[in-house]
C-alpha cells in the first residue's frame, strides 16, 4: 500500500525484469555448470557431478526467491517476514534432499548421495550469485541486475 499502483499498460517485463531474469539465469547456470565440471575433473561419477549441478540450481533458486520478491535488493527486506515462504522453502529443501539421499530419488532422478562437505559447498556456492549480484545492485544502484 506504500507504493503507487502500476500502470495497466505496463508489461510484465517492465522495470528491466527481462534483463534481470537473463543475467541471473546465466550466472546461476554458469555456476551450476562449473560445479558439474569440477566434479567430473576430480574423477567423481557422472551421477555425482549431475547431482552437484542439480542441487546448485535448486539451492540457487531458493536463495534467489528472497531477492526476487522486490525491485530493490535482498538487503532491504527482512527475509523472515513471510512465514509461508519460509515453510515452502523448508519443504523444498526437504524434498530436494530426499531426492538426493533416497533410493527413490536415485531411481527417479538419477541422483547420487553426496558428501556433507560437498553439500555445504553447494549451498555456499549457490548463494553467491544472489548475494554478489544483490550487493552490486545495492552499492552501485544498477537496476538491471
Amino acid at each position: 500500500m506504500q507504493k503507487t499502483p502500476h500502470s495497466p499498460n505496463e508489461g510484465f517485463f517492465a522495470n528491466n525484469l527481462a534483463s534481470v531474469i537473463i543475467l541471473r539465469g546465466l550466472v546461476l547456470g554458469f555456476v551450476s555448470f562449473w560445479l558439474f565440471k569440477f566434479a567430473l575433473n576430480h574423477d567423481y561419477s557422472l551421477a555425482y557431478a549431475q547431482t552437484l549441478g542439480f542441487l546448485t540450481l535448486v539451492f540457487g533458486q531458493m536463495f534467489h526467491i528472497f531477492d526476487a520478491r522486490t525491485f530493490s535488493t535482498l538487503y532491504r527486506r527482512n527475509p523472515f517476514e513471510n512465514i509461508s515462504l519460509l515453510y515452502a522453502l523448508g519443504l523444498s529443501v526437504t524434498l530436494s534432499l530426499v531426492m538426493v539421499y533416497s533410493n527413490i530419488g536415485h531411481l527417479a532422478l538419477g541422483t547420487d548421495s553426496i558428501s556433507l562437505k560437498h553439500l555445504v559447498m553447494v549451498v555456499l556456492i549457490a548463494a553467491l550469485p544472489t548475494l554478489v549480484l544483490s550487493g552490486i545492485k545495492e552499492v552501485f544502484k544498477i537496476k538491471y541486475i
